[in-house]
């Protein structure tokens, strides 16, 4: 892809983030974007979401990344293999999310990277919730490991949840998204029920195994 090619793209993606049309899903929602000066970076926000998101346009792949805010560098060395073995297997174990470290502080990312020549509007907008539950997801999970979890870091992926089922995302798709973060399949599988129980969404998927 030619500089006027990505260029291009990134004018598209942009374009997506500030449609700002009113639907439920979330690409739908007002997003706030920044450039990164120096860069072709951007940052896109929008509220309510604890993370900012970056986004890159290259050659051949949109990267969409995600900091956790969780910083390795100074934890103690079991605690570091630990967790940089469980970012291992779950690189491992996923298609689409990549775990990665970033920094001098070596703080916890998560990354998805979307083909340029197949990109479109519902691609962007699964891989943007892809991404927000697994980063939320891991955060509470390792956090768990070294703090415990907070109550509000629990409503906060409830909240993304309940949003993801009533702009019609799939259970099954989200339950996927959990796991890949982290969360066992029984832990995550049980939240979505309930969460559908709550909203009282009809089974939209005949089984969740």
């Amino acid at each position: 892809m030619t500089q006027n090619g990505i260029k291009k793209t990134m004018e598209k993606v942009v374009s997506w983030l500030q449609e700002e049309n009113g639907g439920k899903r979330l690409v739908n929602q007002k997003w706030e974007v920044t450039p990164i000066e120096g860069t072709d970076i951007i940052m896109a926000t929008t509220e309510g979401l604890p993370f900012s998101i970056g986004i890159e346009v290259t050659e051949k792949f949109v990267n969409l990344v995600i900091y956790t805010g969780i910083e390795t560098a100074v934890l103690p060395n079991q605690e570091r293999l630990k967790l940089y073995r469980d970012i291992l297997l779950l690189n491992n174990e996923n298609q689409m999310m990549k775990f990665l470290l970033a920094g001098r502080e070596e703080t916890i990312g998560i990354r998805v990277d979307l083909d340029v020549m197949t990109l479109g509007k519902m691609e962007f907008n699964d891989a943007l919730s892809s991404l927000i539950i697994g980063a939320e997801t891991l955060r509470t999970v390792l956090s768990s490991d070294l703090t415990g979890n907070s109550e509000e870091e629990e409503n906060t992926i409830e909240e993304i949840i309940a949003s993801e089922l009533e702009s019609g995302r799939s259970k099954e798709s989200i339950i996927k998204d959990l796991v890949s973060a982290g969360m066992s399949k029984e832990e995550a599988t049980a939240i979505v029920k309930e969460i559908s129980r709550k909203l009282n969404i009809e089974a939209r998927d005949r089984y969740i195994s």
